[in-house]
C-alpha cells in the first residue's frame, strides 16, 4: 500500500466512524403524543421493576422504575399494540393503545405470576441477551439504545462492545471476546453460522455487519461457558435472530443517512399463516467521494439483502426460506508519482437456508435446517517504484469456499425437572485457492548517462490448491433441577473433520444456584475446540496444510443481582487456559493493509499455550425515561 493511499482508507475509516451518529432520516407526520403507566403485580398489587414495555413493530421501549412506573415519549400519533413482560410473570398484551397529540394516556397493567419454566433459565455465566423481549431474560442492550450510542450509529456488532469481556478499536466492527480474536467467535443468523459477516473487510477485516439492525429481532451474546449445542469455536456465541413479522399489515420503511440508503418491506399473507420479509441497503461512500473529487483514486461500495418467507404447515409445523446476500468493491487507482498503483478487491457471501419448526407433542421441540453457502475473496494489486517507473510487487488472489449443510436439533422436556438436547450437523465443503505474489528487487547503477536501476531478482510466493472435506458434530445435553434453586447441565460433543484429521471430544458442565429471587449464582467449566476453516490456509505465508484444532478450556463464576431501586449487578470472574495453538501470521504495524500478508512488518508468532483471565463488573440502570446508564 502507498504511502498516499494509507492515509486516505484511514480517514475514510474516520469518516464512517463519526457520521453513523447522525440519525436516519424519517418520513411522517410532526404531531406526537406520550404513553405513561404503571405495572403492578397482579396478586400483591406491588410494583414490578424493571418490567419491560415494547411498542410491538416499533422502535420504543422502555423499562419500569423502582415504583413500576413508565413513560414513552414523543411517538407519532397513532394506535399502538403494547407488550409487558418481566422474568417470572406471564407476558401481557395491550392492543389499540392510542397516542394523540396534547393527550397523555394513562395505563395500569397487572401482570400475573408464572413459574420459570427449566428451559427458560440461564444456566451459563456471561450470557447477554440484546434486544430481544422475553418473558425469561432481561435486555443488556434494547434497540433504541444501539441506535443512540455516540460513534456507534445503529451497527448492532459495534454496540457491543460496551460490554465487559468485549474489545474493538475504532478501524474495525470485529470484536474480541475475553482475549479470544474475533474468529473465534461463532456468529449465526436463525441457526445458520455466517462465515463472513462484516463488510469493506480492507479496513482492519471489516467496517460494519452485513445484516441490517432494522431487520434483526434479537440477539443472544455468550462470552464464554456455552453449551454443547455449540461448538467449532473457543471464545463465544453470537446468535441473531431476524425480525418478526406482526400479523395483518403490509409495511415499508426507507431509510437514509450520510452512510447509506436501505428499505425494509414486510407482510403476511393466506390469512396470517405466512409472513414475508425483505430488507435491502447500499452504501454510497463512493458517491461521497465523488462529491469530494476523490472518486477518480478511491472507490468503495457494498450492498446487502435479507430476504425471509415463512408459512405455518398446520398446527406443529413452520416452514421458512431465508437469503441472504453481501457484496463489497472496492478500487484504488493512484495517481500523480502513485500512477501505476492500483488495487481491486471484491467479496461475495451468499447464503440460502430452509428451516423447519416442529412441536409434534406440547414437550417434544424440533428443528432442522438445510443450507447452502459460498464465499468468495479476490484481490489484484500492483505497486510501482514512482521514480523508475518499474513495478514492485504485483499480487493475484482468488479463494472460494463453499458448502452445504444438514443440521438437526430436538429437545424434549421430559418432566417439570428434566430437559434433555440432542442434535447432528453434516456439512460439505469445498475450498479453492489460486495465489500468486511477486517481489521485484533492483540493483542501483550509475553511468555516464546518470543513475538507473536494473532488475536484480524476482521472489515468487504462488499456491494453487483444491480442498474438500466433510464436517461431523454431534451433541448431547441434559438439564436437571436437583434442588429447587439449584439447576445443572451436563454436556458432552464430538466434533469431526475429514480434511484435517479432528476427532475431539468437548464436555461441558454449568450450575445455576438462586440464592433468592433477585439473585443467581453461575458456575461453568468446559472444554472448547476449534478445526482450522478449510477456507483458512495462509497461502499467501507459505502454508498448504491443515494445522491440528486449538483448545480452551474455561472455567468461570458469576453473580447476578437486581436491586429494588432497578439496578442490575453482574459480577463475573473468569479463567480461559488456549493450548495446542497454532502458528499466529500478524502484521506488527499496519492494521490497514490490502496484503498484509507480503508487508514489511509481518511476522510469524509460535505459541505453546496463554491464558486470558479477568474479572468483570457491569452495572445497568434504565431510568424509565431518557437516562439510562
Amino acid at each position: 500500500m502507498t504511502a498516499k493511499m494509507k492515509p486516505m482508507l484511514i480517514g475514510l475509516v474516520f469518516f464512517l466512524m463519526n457520521i453513523t451518529v447522525c440519525p436516519t432520516v424519517s418520513f411522517g407526520s410532526s404531531e406526537t403524543g406520550n404513553i405513561r403507566g404503571v405495572v403492578l403485580d397482579a396478586e400483591t398489587l406491588e410494583p414490578v421493576t424493571g418490567a419491560s414495555v415494547v411498542i410491538i413493530n416499533g422502535f420504543a421501549n422502555t423499562l419500569c422504575d423502582g415504583e413500576g412506573r413508565f413513560v414513552l415519549k414523543n411517538l407519532p400519533s397513532g394506535t399502538y399494540s403494547i407488550q409487558v413482560s418481566h422474568v417470572g410473570y406471564e407476558m401481557q398484551f395491550l392492543d389499540s393503545v392510542t397516542a394523540n397529540p396534547g393527550d397523555l394516556a394513562k395505563l395500569t397493567v397487572h401482570l400475573v405470576a408464572q413459574p420459570v419454566y427449566l428451559k427458560g433459565i440461564t444456566v451459563s455465566p456471561g450470557r447477554f441477551n440484546i434486544m430481544g423481549v422475553t418473558p425469561t431474560t432481561q435486555q443488556t442492550l434494547t434497540k433504541r439504545e444501539i441506535q443512540t450510542i455516540p460513534q456507534l450509529g445503529d451497527d448492532f456488532f459495534r454496540a457491543v462492545s460496551r460490554l465487559p469481556g468485549m474489545g474493538s478499536n475504532d478501524f474495525s466492527t470485529r470484536f474480541t471476546v475475553r482475549g479470544g480474536e474475533y474468529d473465534e467467535v461463532l456468529v449465526t443468523l436463525d441457526g445458520l453460522q455466517i462465515y463472513e459477516p462484516f463488510h469493506l473487510k480492507d479496513i482492519d477485516g471489516g467496517a460494519m455487519s452485513i445484516v441490517d439492525v432494522a431487520a434483526v429481532e434479537s440477539i443472544d451474546l455468550m462470552t464464554g461457558g456455552f453449551p454443547a449445542v455449540y461448538g467449532d469455536k473457543m471464545s463465544g456465541v453470537f446468535n441473531i435472530r431476524s425480525r418478526d413479522v406482526p400479523p395483518g399489515k403490509t409495511k415499508a420503511t426507507v431509510g437514509l443517512s450520510f452512510l447509506n440508503a436501505r428499505a425494509l418491506l414486510e407482510g403476511s399473507f393466506n390469512d396470517n399463516k405466512g409472513s414475508w420479509l425483505v430488507s435491502a441497503r447500499r452504501g454510497y461512500i463512493d458517491y461521497v467521494l465523488k462529491l469530494g473529487g476523490a472518486d477518480d483514486e478511491l472507490k468503495p461500495t457494498y450492498y446487502d439483502f435479507f430476504g425471509k418467507l415463512q408459512h405455518q404447515l398446520g398446527d406443529n409445523h413452520v416452514l421458512a426460506a431465508h437469503l441472504l446476500y453481501a457484496k463489497d468493491d472496492l478500487r484504488y487507482q493512484g495517481e500523480e508519482e502513485d500512477a501505476g498503483d492500483t488495487l481491486i478487491t471484491d467479496y461475495g457471501n451468499m447464503y440460502g437456508w430452509l428451516t423447519l419448526w416442529s412441536e409434534p407433542h406440547p414437550k417434544l421441540f424440533a428443528q432442522t435446517v438445510a443450507s447452502v453457502g459460498r464465499v468468495d475473496h479476490n484481490r489484484r494489486g500492483q505497486l510501482f517504484f514512482s521514480w523508475i517507473g518499474q513495478p514492485d510487487h504485483i499480487a493475484n488472489d482468488d479463494e472460494s469456499f463453499s458448502f452445504t449443510g444438514l443440521k438437526s436439533d430436538l429437545e424434549w422436556e421430559t418432566s417439570d425437572d428434566v430437559v434433555l438436547r440432542f442434535g447432528a450437523d453434516v456439512r460439505k465443503l469445498w475450498a479453492d485457492y489460486d495465489y500468486m505474489s511477486r517481489e521485484f528487487s533492483y540493483i542501483y547503477r550509475s553511468d555516464a548517462s546518470g543513475t538507473y536501476a536494473e532488475l536484480d531478482r524476482v521472489d515468487t510466493v504462488a499456491a494453487r490448491l483444491d480442498k474438500s472435506g466433510e464436517k461431523l458434530a454431534a451433541y448431547a445435553s441434559a438439564r436437571f433441577r436437583l434442588d429447587d434453586p439449584l439447576v445443572a447441565e451436563f454436556g458432552i460433543r464430538y466434533d469431526h473433520a475429514s480434511y484435517s484429521g479432528d476427532d475431539l471430544i468437548s464436555p461441558r458442565i454449568n450450575f445455576a444456584y438462586e440464592i433468592s429471587e433477585k439473585t443467581t449464582l453461575r458456575t461453568g467449566w468446559g472444554f472448547y475446540y476449534q478445526t482450522e476453516g478449510i477456507d483458512e490456509i495462509s497461502v499467501g505465508d507459505g502454508e498448504t496444510d491443515f494445522f491440528p484444532a486449538e483448545k480452551a478450556r474455561h472455567l468461570m463464576i458469576g453473580i447476578d443481582h437486581e436491586y429494588d431501586n432497578g439496578v442490575r449487578l453482574r459480577l463475573e470472574g473468569y479463567d480461559k487456559k488456549y493450548t495446542d495453538l497454532r502458528p499466529d501470521f500478524r502484521n506488527s504495524f499496519d492494521r490497514i493493509q490490502p496484503f498484509p500478508e507480503r508487508a514489511n512488518d509481518r511476522e510469524i508468532v509460535h505459541r505453546e499455550k496463554c491464558n486470558s483471565r479477568g474479572i468483570e463488573l457491569y452495572l445497568k440502570k434504565d431510568t424509565g425515561g431518557k437516562l439510562s446508564w
